[in-house]
């Protein structure tokens, strides 16, 4: 499953939602006690306290979420799955913080609360979290159009490179993707990942570059332990250039020196359902 950060307008505007709804609870938890019950005292206190303690715990759990970087916002190829969860977590969340604010209602005013109070209650708990679910819940990107898509996996044929400054750079298995649409179109631009282990030295002396640099559509990425080359055609055969950064700190990276060419050769082609995979990690060999 891969998880993106919601946009900071999602945010506040799911936090909105749940004040709305605290504020919409309390009054009427309130007049609910005023209408059915008179002589009920401190009716005010007894609709604020347990609202409160329910919608402060959901806040502080969406914080959490956010914090934890938990909050889906992309399907992922487990999209029927991936809901049944969300439901689950969701009931489980309701029926817990339900039963808290019900506790500390008990603990606080040393009484348990009227059956058709607790009723209420939970009603308007369901009800809050049955229209965040509904009005939040995740839309899936997955373009109709694209059927399924082909994953290809390529194995070079050097996986160590040595600087000039002897420290050591290490790459694996290099991935791509193709996706396969229902009518006549096809992707432009491919993106080559190749990963790659830094080993003697955190500095950036080198980069990675097409031998036919014609077929190179920018210039490559480096992120997060991968380096990544835009490519306009996935051939079996791809030939990369390492360059490096020239020892002469009076030259620098002015002229740069290739010093190995790689040849990333394709050795297994994987068909996949349409879907969100989050494949834009480095880690092509799934482990």
């Amino acid at each position: 499953m891969y998880h993106l950060n919601q946009s900071f307008e999602e945010i506040l505007s799911l936090i909105t939602t749940l004040i709305f709804f605290f504020f919409v609870s309390v009054g009427v938890s309130f007049f609910f006690l005023k209408l059915n019950y008179k002589t009920e005292k401190n009716s005010f206190t007894k609709a604020l306290l347990p609202n409160l303690v329910f919608f402060s715990f959901s806040f502080i759990l969406y914080l959490i979420s956010i914090y934890k970087n938990t909050n889906i916002s992309v399907f992922s190829r487990n999209e029927k799955s991936e809901s049944a969860i969300i439901s689950i977590i969701l009931i489980f969340a309701l029926i817990v913080l339900s039963i808290f604010e019900i506790s500390i209602y008990r603990i606080t005013f040393k009484i348990k609360p009227i059956k058709k109070y607790f009723f209420l209650l939970f009603s308007l708990n369901l009800f809050s979290y049955s229209f965040i679910f509904f009005s939040f819940y995740p839309r899936s990107y997955v373009d109709e159009n694209i059927l399924s898509y082909n994953r290809y996996l390529y194995k070079p044929n050097k996986k160590e490179l040595k600087l000039f400054d002897n420290s050591i750079v290490k790459i694996d298995f290099a991935c791509s993707s193709e996706h396969n649409y229902k009518l006549e179109h096809k992707d432009s631009i491919f993106y080559f990942r190749i990963p790659i282990t830094q080993i003697g030295t955190d500095r950036i002396l080198y980069s990675f570059k097409l031998l036919n640099n014609s077929k190179q559509v920018y210039s490559s990425e480096k992120e997060d332990n991968c380096e990544t080359i835009s490519v306009n055609k996935l051939e079996n055969e791809i030939k990369v250039l390492f360059i490096q950064t020239n020892p002469n700190q009076d030259i620098g990276g002015l002229k740069q020196i290739v010093t190995d060419t790689i040849v990333f050769k394709k050795i297994k082609t994987e068909k996949r359902k349409a879907g969100y995979y989050g494949d834009t990690n480095c880690d092509c060999i799934e482990r």
